[in-house]
């Protein structure tokens, strides 16, 4: 269902989880790259540019929440969606996920056909997104082009007169000289 695949990444520093996670999401649909950490986690979204990242919370160093605002900080990753997988399940801690930047938060255990329908659905979200932003670049092209057409047109229209006139003149020049001659 998804061609090019979707291009996901896993930041989890249980290998454990991250194995589990990258076996649901199987070729020729996705893609999966994974980091152990969340400072690697922050590198890899960089520099692969993924569709979509699937974030634990609670990692030592840099944890799920700092990783989602710095993603969110920079421009070139800023609109990428973050899925946190973690074993937090307090309002709280949703809430903090949402205003760190998350479009979705699954609870560990999780069942993953549940994580599977909620990352096609963030990514047929995204994809959809990419191509309203497609259409609406050549919309913008294409109303600039209409208006580069109907100024041309409008020059092409003056300037036609002016020859027409100027022929006619010439013309009438022509034919009272040879009435004098």
């Amino acid at each position: 269902y998804f061609n090019p695949p979707a291009k996901l990444i896993v930041v989890d520093d249980s290998h454990l989880n991250r194995n589990f996670i990258v076996s649901a999401f199987t070729a020729p649909n996705y893609e999966v790259i994974s980091a152990a950490d969340g400072k690697e986690g922050v590198d890899l979204v960089k520099k692969a540019k993924p569709e979509i990242v699937l974030l634990d919370i609670m990692m030592p160093g840099m944890d799920g929440f700092s990783v989602a605002q710095e993603l969110k900080k920079d421009p070139s990753t800023k609109d990428i969606p973050i899925i946190f997988i973690t074993a937090l399940d307090a309002l709280k801690d949703k809430l903090k996920a949402f205003e760190a930047g998350a479009v979705d938060f699954v609870t560990k255990p999780f069942n993953h056909k549940e994580l599977i329908a909620r990352v096609r659905t963030h990514v047929e979200l995204a994809r959809l997104g990419m191509q309203k932003q497609e259409m609406l670049k050549i919309m913008l092209e294409e109303k600039r082009n209409s208006a580069i057409a109907r100024i041309a047109a409008g020059i092409s229209h003056n300037f036609n007169n002016m020859l027409g006139v100027s022929f006619g003149n010439i013309m009438l020049i022509e034919s009272i000289e040879k009435g004098k001659l």
